[in-house]
């Protein structure tokens, strides 16, 4: 793992991590298009003054979120402009929703109460018998503007 950092104000931020973020804003903006393919690992180094392994931690951070790909051989290119949630950042449906603009509601279709089976009660730490219960439902997400 990379341990390269630079200061950044007062905190300090992974070099891949600002490289990445520079990468990012430059796609965000257009400066790379969708198609377009990005500069070789060694410009990318020269640019950030960074080891080639510094490079490639940041485009595989920008690969993870699907803003970019490549196949072996090829130069990496732009995949799409808009940002995909890595598994890095995982965050609930609703604060997904409202990070792109939308509101999240929830709905019931079907819930009931009823005697845990000896399997629930022992998953989720509740006391065996006819005193145990669990409740269990059925519902959807949706996302609207």
């Amino acid at each position: 793992m990379c341990t390269a950092t630079r200061a950044k104000g007062e905190a300090v931020t992974a070099l891949y991590v600002e490289i990445a973020e520079g990468l990012r804003r430059s796609i965000l903006s257009g400066e790379y298009p969708v198609g377009a393919r990005l500069p070789s690992e060694s410009d990318l180094a020269d640019r950030w003054s960074a080891s080639r392994g510094t490079v490639r931690q940041a485009v595989a951070l920008l690969t993870s979120e699907g803003l970019v790909g490549s196949r072996q051989g090829a130069r990496r290119i732009v995949l799409r402009r808009e940002r995909r949630h890595s598994f890095a950042e995982l965050h609930s449906f609703a604060q997904w929703a409202r990070a792109m603009g939308y509101r999240a509601t929830s709905r019931f279709l079907h819930r009931e109460r009823r005697p845990a089976t000896p399997e629930e009660a022992r998953r989720l730490v509740l006391p065996e018998g006819p005193g145990s219960s669990t409740c269990c439902g059925c519902g959807t997400w949706t996302a609207s503007r």
